[in-house]
């Protein structure tokens, strides 16, 4: 039987950047257009979920630290059956 594998370790990255000559139309602000000399800020997050195994699981996006402390320790594999109801119900 396969030993019990458990989250050692979560991380978030940061990252940015920015895209120059990106601007957006004077009217609404919605669409992205060119214009020179200007630079739009723009970034991201990737979440990295580390195991006792050594197996490592990176998405982009983020997770709550409240969250993350409550993860630490669990087995990854069992993530669909900690807010699942009991079978049956």
């Amino acid at each position: 039987m396969p030993r019990r594998m458990t989250i050692t370790r979560i991380t978030v990255t940061h990252y940015a950047w920015e895209i120059p000559d990106l601007g957006f139309e004077e009217g609404l602000g919605f669409d992205a257009i060119y214009q020179p000399g200007s630079r739009y800020p723009a970034g991201g997050s990737i979440l990295t979920v580390e195991t006792d195994a050594g197996v490592k699981s990176e998405a982009p996006g983020s997770i709550p630290e409240r969250a993350a402390r409550y993860l630490l320790g669990r087995n990854p594999l069992e993530r669909g059956r900690t807010n699942a109801p009991p079978r049956g119900c």
